[in-house]
């Protein structure tokens, strides 16, 4: 990944010119969180039992840590985005998605502690007491941070699909390209608000657009296509991606 975004115009970093700074900046901390989130995916899924995440706690520990680490760094770019994007003179859908990051990130990292550091010290008391019920409080918290994590996912792909219809305001994405990202980003936010209640294979695939990594493929494509406009500035002709 390093080196492909090298050849793609990471090296433009070191230009005098501001906007293949800005472009080669911003790409590569978008594509930055999904370089940490491959490091753990060796592990597999998360364990579907108890024994299964009392087992591999540090292991999911670690899973979640990067998580919350690449979450953080996304929101950067997209802060980074948006602020280029007022300097371009679009404010509407930089600020709009910027609103949207600033609710999700926060939501997104308790998420990842629930699931992280939660979950295997409840999992812990569970296997001490000897209980098969669960206390109301669990099952009142669990319930609550299903519905943070459709609210924190949905904000994700809403917010991706505002950032690029700014990109296209200000020229930077040709219209035909802002398209497919709108079209995914809202088509994913809709199935992982309404995964539980779709017949499959849509319930399966709702599932799959709420893994917590997953919103972020959308960013990370963005960051490809921003490196490769930095490197593609100094070309006659070259137009908007």
């Amino acid at each position: 990944m390093g080196l492909s975004a090298w050849t793609l115009g990471v090296k433009t970093l070191r230009s005098g010119d501001n906007d293949k700074k800005d472009f080669a900046q911003i790409g590569v901390i978008m594509i930055i969180p999904w370089g940490l989130f491959s490091l753990f995916f060796g592990m597999g899924p998360p364990p579907a039992t108890v024994e299964g995440w009392l087992d591999t706690s540090a292991e999911q520990q670690t899973r979640y840590y990067f998580l919350v680490i690449g979450g953080v760094v996304a929101a950067g770019g997209f802060a980074l985005l948006a602020q280029y994007l007022m300097k371009a003179g679009e404010h509407f859908y930089g600020l709009l998605g910027r609103v949207c990051i600033t609710i999700a990130l926060p939501l997104f990292v308790l998420n990842m502690l629930y699931w992280g550091q939660f979950l295997p010290e409840a999992f812990r008391g569970f296997t001490e007491f000897s209980s098969t019920d669960r206390p109301a409080w669990y099952v009142t918290i669990r319930s609550t941070f299903y519905h943070i994590a459709i609210v924190e996912v949905a904000l994700l792909y809403l917010a991706t699909a505002l950032f690029v219809s700014g990109l296209h305001a200000v020229k930077i994405f040709r219209a035909h390209t802002c398209r497919i990202y709108i079209v995914v980003s809202i088509v994913f936010m809709l199935l992982s608000i309404i995964s539980m209640d779709l017949p499959e294979p849509l319930g399966t695939i709702g599932y799959i657009t709420s893994i917590p990594a997953i919103p972020f493929i959308m960013p990370y494509l963005i960051g490809v296509n921003l490196i490769r406009r930095a490197g593609d500035l100094h070309k006659p002709g070259v137009e908007s991606l």
